[in-house]
């Protein structure tokens, strides 16, 4: 049930901010949060948060519902929040995706392909 919410949300909320790409920002983030106050009301989640960039570098950010039920407390696109595991997801796809395009391999180390990056040699035991 719950992705066929979020589903149904991430389809609403595409379809109402593509034909926006010549708006500005502003409009375009006020746009997205009516679209995201639609889908909240429909399916009854406390709150979220969503942002979008399109091709030419715009961005927009919406929020809606409350970051904290217990003291009412409004979430703002700024609101920090939990990511869980979803990265994860999203990163094994994208590894699988460049292997089969043959443009790395999964037993390639990290730093092979990031090890070059000015934050890279902060992260614990960056290069083995």
């Amino acid at each position: 049930m719950c992705k066929i919410i979020v589903a149904a949300g991430m389809i609403a909320i595409v379809s109402a901010v593509t034909p926006a790409r010549a708006q500005g920002a502003t409009d375009l983030s006020a746009r997205l949060e009516a679209t995201l106050e639609v889908v909240q009301g429909r399916y009854g989640f406390l709150g979220a948060t969503v942002a979008i960039v399109l091709p030419d570098g715009t961005v927009a950010t919406a929020a809606t519902g409350l970051a904290d039920v217990e003291n009412l407390r409004a979430m703002t696109p700024e609101t920090l929040m939990l990511a869980a595991s979803i990265g994860k997801t999203f990163v094994a796809a994208t590894v699988l995706a460049l292997e089969s395009e043959g443009l790395l391999s999964c037993a390639d180390l990290l730093a092979d392909h990031l090890g070059n990056r000015p934050w890279f040699g902060d992260l614990p035991n960056a290069h083995p």
